[in-house]
């Protein structure tokens, strides 16, 4: 089935840009040298080996060749994904606070999302099919979390290529939006998130033994990830470690300067240390990530437009928009003040945009109807631009 999409005859061109990866850089500090080779001390019995974490009983791979090795490839892993959590099926139940390996996961059935990925990654393989692990940042999450020492969640699903399509299966589903920055990690990398959320329940716990543990294994499998440096970071200021967990938090910070999370922990760091001028300059460094932060602008564009203050929100947006280019609903916004300020050619602009960004069939449609009423009230004279321009106008189809 065909829907239509925006194409406006004017000079648009829309660059999609891929979610940015963070280079791997080693610490300065010879001191986590230790802490960087820790996962290679464990034995290959142990149960948090890389290989114990992944284990999933034979005879249930064989159940799941049994009832979906029919399938082409995209439709059995779908098949499976819905069998599993599904009420007639496997009904495995979603738990944000189960940090379960896959197989605890299937014994208890329950898990949160990152369970859910690595068990389906896992269970994928019986049935020569690759998925991999997609990180998402939700906005509730993304460079928030200041009152928190601890980075506690990331949002995990997994994502299946075939061609140019992709099939996202997501246990939280509702969470999940093809606007939010995301990219795909391995699944060592995922194990390392399940780690670091075994450590900071350990930590929360006063477990510090077991949250020591979690938290170098977290950070010896994605060392790349400031986030693990951060949580490590946290643990070693709970053992009043403070000289280590300065070096660990500007380690993070050095991984990914925006990252405020990373200076909010040095601020109450040095806020505990009595050096109250460095807390300052943290504070400062924290705030000016969190005004950087695309959702927390566009929070502030939508309450600036309700009020009425449709300049200060053009603003806000303009900025959300230069941080982060692949949610339509910000094009979709900008082009409601587009319209306020007689902007017209400018609103359809930016609904080709939304349209262009959107991957659901639904909003294309919606922005595809909002076009064609201001196109039909600039064509009948109703309306006319601020710019004093003439528009033309056609519709495209897509598969």
């Amino acid at each position: 089935m065909t829907k239509s999409r925006i194409f406006l005859l004017l000079a648009i061109s829309l660059l999609l840009q891929a979610c940015s990866t963070t280079t791997s850089v080693q610490p300065k500090d010879l001191r986590f040298k230790e802490v960087l080779d820790y996962k290679h001390t464990l034995e290959q019995h142990h149960p948090d080996h890389i290989n114990q974490i992944l284990y999933v009983p034979d005879n249930f791979k064989i159940e799941l060749e049994d009832r979906f090795s029919r399938f082409r490839s995209v439709d059995a892993a779908k098949e499976m994904a819905t069998w599993l959590i599904s009420e007639d099926g496997y009904n495995l139940k979603y738990d944000v606070n189960a940090n379960l390996t896959p197989s605890q996961a299937l014994k208890h059935k329950r898990g949160n999302c990152l369970s859910f990925t690595l068990l389906i990654i896992e269970l994928a393989k019986s049935l020569d099919i690759t998925i991999k692990a997609n990180q998402v940042d939700l906005p509730s999450i993304w460079g928030e979390n200041g009152d928190e020492d601890l980075v506690f969640y990331r949002h995990v699903n997994g994502i299946l290529k075939k061609g140019a399509s992709k099939q996202i299966l997501d246990l939280a589903i509702e969470d999940y939006n093809f606007a939010y920055p995301q990219r795909v990690i391995s699944t060592e990398q995922s194990i390392a998130l399940l780690y670091s959320n075994k450590g900071i329940d350990a930590l929360r716990d006063k477990d510090l033994n077991s949250a020591q543990h979690y938290l170098k294994l977290a950070v010896s499998s994605f060392p790349e990830n400031p986030d693990m440096w951060i949580n490590y970071g946290a643990f070693l200021k709970a053992s009043k470690n403070y000289d280590l967990a300065e070096a660990s938090f500007l380690h993070a910070l050095s991984l990914r300067d925006k990252n405020n999370l990373a200076a909010s922990n040095l601020e109450r760091l040095y806020r505990v240390l009595g050096q109250h001028k460095k807390a300052k300059l943290y504070a400062k460094k924290a705030e000016y990530a969190r005004k950087k932060n695309p959702y927390y602008l566009f929070k502030i564009a939508k309450q600036q437009f309700f009020d009425g203050e449709h300049d200060k929100a053009l603003k806000s947006i303009n900025r959300s928009i230069r941080y982060h280019k692949k949610d339509h609903r910000f094009f979709a916004l900008r082009s409601m003040i587009h319209r306020t300020q007689d902007q017209y050619i400018k609103a359809l602009k930016d609904l080709a945009r939304a349209s262009l960004v959107s991957h659901q069939e639904h909003d294309i449609d919606r922005y595809q109807r909002k076009a064609e009423i201001i196109v039909a009230r600039l064509q009948s004279g109703d309306a006319i631009d601020g710019d004093g321009q003439t528009i033309q106008y056609r519709q495209n189809s897509r598969d």
